[in-house]
């Protein structure tokens, strides 16, 4: 059931992944420039439109459902992180973090991701980005498809001549993007 195993949220291995496939469209931009007679905080009020046009773009291209999840960069999240408590739902921090790791529900449609490695896909925003996708339930509602053949298999224990022990940790599967149209960037321009 791989459509489920894609819903699993991050730090789980096919969240992370997508991210790190250049696949997804980009479909708008939002620039930080404050508009003349518009405070910052409406300004970045109004990114929950670019976000519902990304989410819509999905829908349209696909017609399987809306986007319902985001991954931002360091970037995107200063711009989200600074909406008011009514328009972004902050989740609790742990107190150490490593990787995707969610940071709060936006309008209460979409769980925000952070990821710091966003940044440096093909046709990545210096100032900052978003990658939104669709999570479904079922098989045919896929986008990527991680499929584990190993999830962890280990090397013999090795012991060096200062009586040090190794062993070593792989895992092997494969990975395939099986429907683009799942996926959406959207761009922060200065």
């Amino acid at each position: 059931r791989v459509g489920v195993q894609l819903g699993a949220d991050p730090p789980s291995l096919p969240v992370e992944l997508p991210v790190q496939t250049p696949v997804a469209k980009k479909v708008a931009d939002f620039s930080l420039t404050l508009p003349s007679g518009v405070s910052q905080q409406e300004h970045f009020r109004s990114v929950v439109y670019t976000m519902n046009i990304a989410s819509n773009s999905i829908w349209s291209r696909t017609q399987k459902g809306y986007g319902n999840w985001i991954i931002v960069d360091t970037g995107f999240a200063n711009l989200i992180e600074s909406l008011p408590n009514t328009l972004f739902e902050r989740a609790p921090r742990p107190p150490s973090v490593q990787g995707v790791h969610f940071v709060g529900t936006l309008a209460g449609q979409y769980r925000v991701y952070k990821d710091l490695h966003l940044d440096k896909l093909p046709g990545a925003s210096a100032v900052g980005n978003m990658l939104m996708g669709f999570k479904g339930q079922e098989f045919f509602e896929a986008g990527y498809v991680w499929a584990p053949y190993q999830l962890l298999y280990t090397t013999p224990s090795t012991t060096l001549a200062d009586f040090l022990t190794q062993r070593g940790m792989a895992s092997r599967y494969a990975t395939k993007v099986v429907n683009s149209d799942m996926y959406v960037r959207v761009n922060l321009t200065a």
